[in-house]
């Protein structure tokens, strides 16, 4: 079915910004998608979840940890993440600035190799929220070979989204992790999903942009009016 979030990737080709600045990168959906020329999503099946859960973590967004998994497990057979320091996850409707976050990184965490997840909503008891996820190249192998174990051991059956499955099976995989405030506006954070009212350069992530115009319109004013004009 198309949404707006393949409206906002498809702007994310025309322009040539956001994933598609990111040195690799791959877009999975339930069946391969064209977003742009020679631009495909990944075919992973069926995508299907529920809204809220209703465990003691349980999230009052997606139920999605059984989707994001197959998609992990695509990443995992591929291997094309062994060449890189980071992985990183975005939502569509996450507005990504590659350039920032390379500088971000590179100025905060010279120490390779490290394993290390960024947790970016702080206050709360488990801030390793989904619009972006930064996790290091050795800490994404230590989560791979633990995987399959945490979706057996732990109960996120009980409602939980993909981002606090991965954060618990990580613990669980003896990854460290790091508090990082600066790396996303993000309106999930403490507050009830709203979009920013403004996307103010500094951030490496803005979210949620929940169409291609948003998302263009946070784009341009994040980098001082650099993008070019959303065409519908």
């Amino acid at each position: 079915e198309h949404g707006y979030e393949q409206d906002i990737l498809q702007e994310q080709v025309r322009v040539g910004t956001g994933i598609f600045q990111c040195d690799s990168g791959v877009v999975f959906s339930g069946s391969p998608v064209r977003l742009g020329p020679g631009v495909e999503t990944v075919g992973i099946g069926v995508l299907s979840s529920r809204l809220g859960g209703t465990g003691p973590l349980a999230t009052p967004s997606w139920v999605n940890t059984g989707a994001f998994h197959r998609a992990w497990v695509e990443i995992r057979t591929r291997r094309e993440y062994e060449k890189y320091d980071w992985v990183v996850k975005v939502d569509p409707d996450t507005v990504l600035l590659p350039g920032v976050l390379r500088r971000h990184l590179k100025d905060r965490y010279q120490e390779t190799p490290i394993s290390i997840y960024l947790d970016n909503c702080p206050a709360v008891p488990n801030g390793f929220y989904g619009s972006i996820e930064v996790v290091s190249r050795l800490a994404v192998h230590r989560f791979f070979e633990s995987m399959d174990g945490c979706a057996r051991l732990l109960p996120y059956h009980e409602g939980w989204g993909e981002d606090l499955f991965n954060q618990k099976c990580m613990d669980y995989a003896g990854v460290g992790h790091a508090g990082d405030w600066d790396l996303v506006l993000d309106g999930n954070c403490h507050g009830p999903g709203m979009q920013p009212e403004h996307c103010a350069a500094g951030k490496a992530a803005y979210h949620p942009l929940k169409s291609a115009a948003a998302w263009s319109q946070c784009w341009s004013e994040a980098t001082s009016g650099g993008a070019p004009s959303w065409q519908p």
